[in-house]
């Protein structure tokens, strides 16, 4: 399973190079988004919060096997997908915030959430037939709110 990972994944010093250009992104306030970073977001309407520091996904296709690192974060009514690397030809159909443009720290920027559909709760994090996922544990967590009471419907957003 290991094998999942790309090769340049880890570091010598067992950091994982995703972590490596968020940290130098996030640290220095002049810097833009690495090209190699792609955030796709979606709506989530389940209640778990999911946090996944780091994650190796690979993709079966009849064709080819595509292997890439990511990081996830969904609450209630986001998540939040990082895409390291992403492989050439593999198409992700969602919005994305940033796609490698040069944009700084502080700059904001809008964007449009679909309240229509939502995805699988358990996706990305849980692998489909075709998928295997690679987490390690101190690095993910999901936690769940006392209430059980999931949210059914799309939240009333008005003007007024």
């Amino acid at each position: 399973m290991l094998a999942a990972y790309p090769a340049e994944a880890v570091l010598d010093d067992g950091q994982f190079p995703i972590e490596e250009a968020i940290s130098s992104y996030v640290l220095n306030p002049s810097s833009s988004l690495p090209t190699d970073l792609n955030l796709y977001y979606w709506y989530y309407p389940y209640s778990p919060t999911v946090v996944a520091n780091t994650m190796g996904k690979m993709i079966l296709f009849p064709d080819r096997t595509v292997s890439f690192t990511t990081s996830l974060l969904k609450f209630t009514p986001f998540a939040f997908w990082l895409v390291f690397k992403k492989p050439e030809g593999l198409r992700i159909h969602f919005p994305t915030l940033a796609s490698g443009e040069n944009r700084g720290l502080d700059e904001e920027d809008g964007f449009i959430l679909d309240f229509e559909g939502a995805i699988h709760q358990h996706w990305p994090e849980m692998p489909r037939s075709n998928e295997a996922t690679l987490t390690s544990e101190p690095m993910t967590s999901i936690s769940i709110p006392k209430s059980k009471k999931p949210l059914r419907h799309a939240p009333k957003i008005s003007t007024t």
